[in-house]
C-alpha cells in the first residue's frame, strides 16, 4: 500500500511541476505577443485550450462530466461577454 501512495505522490508532483511550466510558458508568450491586441490573444488562448480539451475528450483520455449543466451554461453566458469589454473603458486594462 505504501508503494502505491509513493507512486501517486510522484505523479501528483510531476503534474504540479508540468502545470507550473505550462503557466510560465503561457505567461511568457503573452508578454512576447504584447504588441498584438489583447482580445486576439485571449481568443487565441481560448481556441487553443478548447482544441486541446476537445481533442483529449474525443480520444477518450478524459471524460467530461458536468454536475450542474444549467448553471454551467449560465456561467458561460455571463463569463464570455465579461471578457469582451469595450477598449475605451478603463476596465479593459485592469488585467494587464
Amino acid at each position: 500500500m505504501e508503494r502505491w501512495i509513493k507512486k501517486d505522490e510522484r505523479k501528483g508532483a510531476a503534474f504540479i511541476l508540468s502545470s507550473t511550466a505550462a503557466f510560465c510558458l503561457m505567461s511568457g508568450l503573452v508578454r512576447y505577443a504584447s504588441d498584438i491586441d489583447p482580445y486576439k490573444t485571449t481568443l487565441f488562448r481560448f481556441i487553443v485550450g478548447l482544441g486541446m480539451l476537445g481533442t483529449t475528450a474525443l480520444f477518450g483520455k478524459i471524460t467530461l462530466k458536468f454536475n450542474n449543466s444549467p448553471l454551467l451554461f449560465v456561467r458561460g453566458l455571463t463569463g464570455g461577454p465579461s471578457s469582451v469589454r469595450p477598449p475605451s473603458s478603463g476596465l479593459a486594462w485592469s488585467c494587464y
